[in-house]
């Protein structure tokens, strides 16, 4: 009779994982690149990619950061360096996304190739927002401070 039960609960949970992550890529599917430059459609589309990427029960609250298309990213920078460097909790989902792909990629790269941030990200994950050709450095840049990082293009 255990057996069944353990079966029962073991067959239940892969049942409601594979549900969950079908529901995720429901939502993905969904999402719709804005037609224009405008940053209140591009702000819009990064705050539903933050929400498509969100899993109930395992994801800490997302945390967005939208760089607007002619915004200095100075303030941003300094912002993201110091919360990388405090270190985030693990079960943290940080979106990062423009239509600006460049300067998000820059500072991005920037924040995460900063002293004393080793590891401070593991169990983190990050979502990059932005163009194909601004993922492996990106990526390359990530790598010391132990981010899951996982991209969407907008290309």
């Amino acid at each position: 009779m255990r057996i069944f039960l353990v079966l029962f609960c073991l067959i239940s949970a892969l049942t409601l994982g594979a549900c969950q992550k079908e529901e995720v890529a429901q939502q993905e599917n969904k999402l719709q690149l804005p037609t224009t430059e405008l940053d209140e459609d591009w702000k819009r589309y990064v705050q539903e990619i933050a929400k498509s990427k969100f899993v109930r029960g395992k994801t800490k609250g997302p945390y967005v950061r939208f760089l607007g298309i002619t915004e200095d990213p100075s303030a941003h920078l300094r912002d993201t360096v110091q919360s990388f460097q405090r270190g985030v909790a693990p079960g943290s989902l940080l979106v990062y996304g423009s239509y600006n792909s460049r300067n998000m990629a820059n500072l991005l790269e920037e924040a995460l190739k900063t002293e004393y941030i080793d590891g401070k990200l593991t169990g983190v994950r990050l979502v990059f927002v932005g163009r194909n050709e601004d993922r492996a450095r990106v990526e390359a840049a990530s790598v010391k401070s132990g981010v899951s990082l996982e991209f969407q293009a907008i290309d």
